[in-house]
């Protein structure tokens, strides 16, 4: 049984029992977007009011399941219901405006030309949204229906839209996830992590599992939704039905799925090969790199482009005969995206673009950058902390 007291009962905190609970007030719990935990006691903010639970074991705050600012008494307690981050700019920091010859966030402190839950300016670089405490660290990102989507690594999904706005949380499984995936295909979202797949509506709702079957890189098109699976085959879902069915038993080896408009291609885990697979299915061709290794990869019709971390560089890959043709040095590149005419690819620094052909190179952000995904118009990013999502023109 879990107790709950209000704020005339406990002024000072909370005790029962010689537990003293957090001694926290609702500044401290940014008014409800996050709680805390000491001695097995919840302290919330609700209006403009610390409201405590107190938990039946003294040992709770510790387990090894909790989220931090998102602390239940039980693994199997729902997550608790925090105020979602307003998104309502400080008046006290400016908005920015004018050129933006850095590549620099414009305005000052937290609230870079368009702060997080209010409109973008065209043109420049603005901050759409900032994952607050208790909502992990984004571990992959897509772009649809006029939004981005993100994943978490404790398994909360968001939605944001691509001119800016309030961000919105559409699931909070809140467990640890590896190899993520996000996607969206019909009306829902897909994600993938750990050993799942799962599902739900583009505009919030239930979390549906559609597989168990997952090892990792999920990537969709208008019908399907395409995932490596842990016994190393390709499974794909038909979106119209929901049915899931098997494209290849055996070849994924890979950390990572993409698809073109008639195959899905990943590297394999040492990125000396590229396999292509029909969709509608058989037996994968292989192209070997050579002395390249592809530790990122995406790709179009004709080509794939890579991260080679061998050759520190970013490479393009012919599809048709596997020949590895080099594009910009790149010696600590770690995150690479893809537009119809350009790559993108980032480090702890910096985000640059090189067009499909080569040649120069230009600064898109002087930010490190994990995560970069672009759509016709926009680049969009998570920065190097997996927290904030920032937008830039193409």
């Amino acid at each position: 049984m879990q107790r709950v007291f209000g704020l005339l009962l406990l002024v000072c905190g909370c005790s029962l029992a010689n537990r003293e609970g957090p001694e926290v007030t609702c500044a401290d719990l940014m008014d409800g977007q996050v709680n805390a935990c000491a001695e097995g006691i919840i302290a919330t903010c609700k209006g403009d009011k610390v409201t405590w639970k107190v938990c039946d074991g003294e040992s709770a705050c510790e387990a090894d399941w909790q989220v931090e600012g998102a602390f239940r008494c039980s693994q199997s307690e729902p997550m608790p219901e925090l105020t979602e981050q307003s998104g309502t700019p400080d008046a006290d920091e400016p908005q920015g405006t004018g050129a933006n010859p850095d590549h620099t966030p414009q305005g000052t402190g937290t609230n870079p030309n368009g702060a997080p839950g209010t409109s973008c300016s065209e043109g420049s670089l603005c901050q759409l949204a900032e994952l607050g405490a208790g909502r992990g660290a984004a571990c992959a990102i897509t772009i649809a229906s006029g939004s981005v989507y993100i994943l978490s690594d404790n398994g909360g999904v968001w939605s944001v839209p691509k001119s800016g706005g309030p961000l919105k949380s559409l699931a909070t499984a809140m467990r640890a996830l590896t190899q993520c995936g996000i996607e969206v295909a019909g009306d829902n979202v897909y994600f993938g992590g750990a050993t799942t797949v799962e599902t739900v509506p583009a505009s919030g709702g239930n979390v549906t599992v559609v597989s168990n079957n997952y090892l990792a890189g999920l990537t969709s098109d208008a019908a399907h939704v395409y995932w490596g699976t842990t016994t190393h085959g390709v499974d794909r879902l038909t979106v119209a039905n929901g049915g899931v069915d098997s494209l290849s038993a055996s070849g994924f080896d890979g950390q990572f799925l993409r698809a073109n408009g008639t195959s899905l291609l990943w590297a394999n885990f040492d990125g000396s090969q590229i396999s292509i697979l029909p969709k509608n299915g058989g037996s994968p061709s292989v192209l070997t790199l050579g002395t390249a290794r592809a530790t990122r990869m995406e790709a179009d019709e004709t080509q794939a482009f890579i991260i080679d971390s061998a050759g520190q560089r970013i490479a393009s890959v012919v599809l048709a005969n596997g020949q590895v043709i080099g594009l910009v040095t790149a010696e600590t590149a770690q995150t690479l995206g893809l537009s119809d005419t350009g790559v993108y690819y980032g480090d702890s620094s910096t985000l640059d673009r090189i067009a499909k052909s080569g040649g120069a190179s230009s600064r898109v952000a002087a930010m490190g950058v994990w995560l970069v995904k672009a759509d016709a118009t926009h680049v969009f990013f998570v920065d190097w902390n997996r927290t904030k999502l920032y937008r830039a023109p193409r």
